[in-house]
């Protein structure tokens, strides 16, 4: 009988250890998890369409055509800087 108790602490002691280890093991992968959101919320942020060279050729071949049907001129006077 007194055996039997024994082992039925000692798998309790063991449960209670494993589920804190599973505790903090999702603790720690939803810290990384969080961490990564971040990052990739920051880069979204400082990437400029423009670096694209494709969006950067599709621009400049709008701006041809642009300029073929309404002028030369056309699109000389936009303000590119968007921070104001």
């Amino acid at each position: 009988m007194e055996q039997l108790r024994l082992e039925e602490d000692d798998d309790k002691i063991e449960d209670n250890k494993l589920q804190q280890n599973i505790d903090w093991a999702e603790a720690e992968e939803r810290k990384d998890l969080e961490k990564l959101k971040k990052e990739v919320e920051e880069k979204a942020k400082k990437e400029d369409p423009m670096d694209d060279p494709s969006n950067k050729q599709w621009v400049e071949e709008q701006m041809e055509k642009a300029k073929e049907e309404h002028g030369e001129e056309f699109g000389e006077d936009l303000n590119l800087d968007f921070t104001e």
